[in-house]
């Protein structure tokens, strides 16, 4: 594995993204807090959204394929106790982990340098779906699969909007305190994977 920093094509560039939270960056509408995103899928850049330019790239190719809308959804995959031998036929060698679909499916291992990157092998990806069949439905390049395994192996699989991924990475990076990450940033990734148990529950991010 080589370090990645992998956020570095999400990170918001210059005074544009000053007004990221109030502004549309694809027609400069104005946006409340809560509001959507599209990726540039040449530069893996995410990009605030009014309705009405989302509802616009929600398609494949719409736009000439440049942009694809974040999807919305958040889909409980799995929870279960997984044995130590079956989460190592995942090629995953830590408790959390996010894996998305580009050319390659690829690990992202949230850490407090930023996450670090491995493209995973056809076995593993058909090992995560034997173990998760809904992780299969993950979109390329707008949805993201997040992994946690517990020590005792009680472990969550969910297919979550690709932004809301990469606010877990960033919750790692911000809390993480020491050796091991601290009491901190492990109550504050409970407490995420908990509000994903909810949304999909609701059916709703």
């Amino acid at each position: 594995m080589l370090p990645l920093r992998a956020l570095r094509p999400f990170v918001r560039r210059g005074d544009a993204r000053r007004e990221s939270h109030a502004r549309c960056e694809l027609c400069r509408a104005a946006v409340g807090e809560r509001h959507a995103h599209v990726v540039e899928l040449s530069r893996r850049t995410i990009l605030c959204a009014c309705g009405a330019c989302a509802v616009l790239f929600r398609d494949p190719g719409a736009g000439g394929g440049r942009y694809r809308t974040v999807a919305e959804r958040v889909v409980a995959a799995a929870h279960a106790r997984v044995p130590e031998a079956e989460w190592a036929r995942l090629e995953i060698p830590v408790r959390l982990a996010i894996v998305v679909r580009r050319d390659r499916w690829t690990a992202l291992y949230p850490s407090p340098a930023g996450p670090v990157e491995a493209e995973l092998s056809d076995a593993a990806i058909a090992a995560l779906h034997a173990l998760a069949p809904a992780a299969a439905s993950a979109e390329a390049d707008i949805e993201a699969i997040v992994l946690h395994r517990t020590r005792e192996g009680d472990t969550r699989i969910f297919v979550v909007p690709l932004d809301a991924a990469f606010e877990l990475v960033a919750i790692v990076r911000q809390k993480w305190r020491g050796f091991d990450g601290g009491d901190e940033v492990r109550a504050t990734v409970d407490a995420y994977l908990a509000h994903l148990e909810a949304a999909a529950e609701r059916g709703a991010p």
